[in-house]
């Protein structure tokens, strides 16, 4: 899962379907919840994806932790709080 910090369009993105199955906006706080697998509902998410024939359009799904790549809760952290940085660095 990619977490998407700036406020470019995401149709504005070429997904390589080799390695992007699609791309989405998460609210961070959201994304921190699911992360730390401390959402009890998964949430619905808007983005992009590439179809069958590789163009790209828009989709509506349910995620849940179970929905992240398994990776130690440690290294999500490390990522969130390195996206907090780059943030506040932005203002």
């Amino acid at each position: 899962m990619f977490l998407h910090v700036n406020r470019q369009p995401l149709t504005q993105y070429r997904l390589q379907p080799e390695e992007v199955t699609g791309l989405y906006r998460v609210p961070l706080e959201q994304a921190r919840k699911l992360a730390q697998g401390t959402l009890s509902e998964p949430i619905r998410i808007e983005g992009i994806a590439s179809d069958e024939n590789g163009v790209t359009v828009p989709v509506e799904r349910m995620v849940g932790p179970a929905d992240f790549v398994p990776h130690p809760g440690a290294y999500y952290e490390l990522v969130l709080k390195a996206i907090d940085r780059i943030g506040k660095s932005a203002l």
